[in-house]
């Protein structure tokens, strides 16, 4: 696991966060006392013990028969029964440091309980055949009564886990999302065919929900690329720059998602934003240049469409240096900044720059695909967050691709000579950049002092 830096990678998956990098609340610690309450929620932290579900309390009880069965008798003391103690003492263990937490300061104990699910099935199989070993040695019961019993057993023990698990995924099953044909989808229809990638792998712009959150089943149904996230994976360089200039001031903002409010739409529009939905009965006048579409049929909200969203096609050609993203993005902020046409970058760049005449962006197997044309060296900003994570596959042994850079604080440049046909990938895991979401954060870290 080392050779392959696994520590590496875990660490930049769980620390190159805005979860972890800025808390958002207060931590509810679990409390100590009482003690059996204590060591049952370690186990099952959801739902709590006072919600009388069988399962929970049936596997516990198996569960502790076979530790304490190891405890008592040294032939119990396998392999798997040592690794069942070992993880009954990690998950105590940790559950003891989230108690002293004032903000949530690692993983939720419930990502550990999951991973060690296979390890709790084993050890509540061994406790079951240590109840039927017993019942096989009862001498005063015959053997058909035994077989009846163990048949009866194996039923009421079966029966809860199947139906009743709070891992299994029977009683979601109907919860799962059924495609549906595009004449019922509850978005506006304005905006399905304006912005759905369904059939279409062009970029056409992405919608922003301000004021509120999306009813994400139904983009997801009608592939319309959002700006709001509901993710883990939610950076700190994201965080930073939405907090100065797009986040709603007075709403209390969740730790894996934003909720966006209706100020700078330049930069929703730099973002690739082409609609923005805001409630209903909030008061908005975003100027002329900005179209009222109409409301969505499902819940009143209403629509409007910004005239020119990066599509992929913003080529700046004045380079402004700015050395820290909140510099960045205190001039993106002022009124005179055109993304059109400047750039703000951490470093000088020493080539002159030429507008591209032509730029377009398509997904590609989950990939983006990137085509322009020039008459020199250009720039194209994507609305896509830069990363070291991102690589670059030119397409047709082209040899136009020069550079990724960090722009605006927060976005991609793509800087190419002349043309570019090329894959932009966002890999990360253990057997592929495995340490570039920790790099990522040193790199926050380092820009932001």
């Amino acid at each position: 696991m080392i050779a392959i830096r696994t520590p590496e990678f875990l660490l930049g998956f769980y620390l190159n966060t805005a979860a972890s990098e800025f808390p958002l609340g207060v931590y509810n610690q679990p409390r100590l006392s009482p003690v059996y309450r204590f060591v049952f929620e370690t186990f099952f932290p959801t739902p709590s013990a006072s919600g009388n579900y069988f399962f929970q309390f049936l596997a516990f009880f198996v569960l502790a028969i076979y530790v304490l069965a190891g405890v008592a008798r040294r032939s119990r003391r396998d392999s798997l029964w040592i690794a069942s103690v070992l993880s009954c003492a990690l998950l105590i263990g940790y559950r003891l440091w989230e108690s002293t937490w004032n903000v949530e300061s690692g993983p939720r104990i419930n990502y550990f309980v999951w991973m060690l699910a296979p390890l709790y099935a084993l050890g509540f199989v061994k406790g079951v055949l240590l109840v039927f070993g017993w019942l096989k040695r009862v001498e005063w019961i015959n053997a058909t009564a035994k077989v009846k019993i163990a048949r009866l057993a194996l039923l009421s023990v079966s029966a809860p886990i199947v139906f009743f698990s709070p891992i299994t995924s029977l009683r979601f099953s109907l919860d799962e999302p059924v495609p549906i044909s595009l004449d019922e989808i509850r978005t506006e229809r304005k905006i399905v065919e304006s912005v759905s990638m369904n059939g279409d792998s062009r970029f056409r712009g992405r919608v922003a929900y301000l004021m509120q959150q999306p009813n994400y089943p139904s983009a997801v149904v009608g592939r319309v690329p959002l700006l709001n996230d509901y993710s883990h994976n939610l950076t700190p360089t994201g965080f930073l720059f939405n907090s100065d200039l797009l986040l709603d001031e007075n709403t209390n903002q969740a730790r894996l998602r934003f909720v966006f409010g209706p100020r700078n739409l330049m930069i929703y529009e730099m973002l690739g934003v082409r609609f923005v939905v805001l409630p209903q009965d909030f008061h908005f006048d975003p100027g002329q240049e900005v179209l009222f579409v109409g409301n969505e049929i499902e819940t009143g909200s209403q629509i409007f469409e910004l005239p020119d969203p990066n599509l992929g096609n913003y080529s700046p050609t004045k380079i402004l240096i700015r050395r820290s993203p909140r510099d960045a993005s205190a001039l993106l902020g002022s009124p005179g900044f055109d993304s059109r046409n400047e750039v703000i970058f951490e470093d000088e760049f020493p080539r002159t720059l030429v507008a591209a005449s032509s730029g377009e962006i398509r997904t590609s197997s989950g990939d983006l695909r990137i085509t322009a044309k020039s008459e020199g060296v250009s720039i194209l900003l994507l609305p896509l967050e830069y990363s070291t994570c991102l690589k670059v596959d030119q397409l047709d042994g082209g040899k136009g691709f020069l550079e990724l850079r960090r722009a605006n604080g927060l976005l991609t440049a793509l800087i190419f000579d002349r043309e570019i046909d090329a894959i932009v990938k966002l890999r990360f895991g253990l057997f592929e950049n495995p340490t570039c979401r920790l790099d990522d954060l040193r790199e926050f870290r380092r820009l932001n002092g």
